[in-house]
């Protein structure tokens, strides 16, 4: 690599839960666990703030559902 180049590092959250507030306390979206990993690159030789973008594919729950089922996490195997 040259110094042009960006500077690339993976990055692995690990489990976690997003709390959305703006659902009631007993709604099943209130607390959503979630696993993050991927990969974050910034412009080589700068030193300022840059903005950070993130892609997150999917808007359904993380586990496929049974009938009947209750969320769960993590998925069964």
């Amino acid at each position: 690599m040259n110094g042009d180049s960006p500077t690339a590092v993976e990055y692995n959250l690990g489990e976690t839960t997003i709390v959305q507030s703006r659902f009631p306390e007993d709604s099943r979206f209130r607390n959503m666990p979630v696993r993050l990993n991927g990969v974050i690159a910034a412009p080589a030789g700068g030193d300022g703030s840059y903005p950070v973008v993130l892609i997150i594919h999917g808007t359904h729950p993380g586990c496929p559902e049974l009938e009947g089922s209750v969320d769960r996490w993590p998925c069964d195997p």
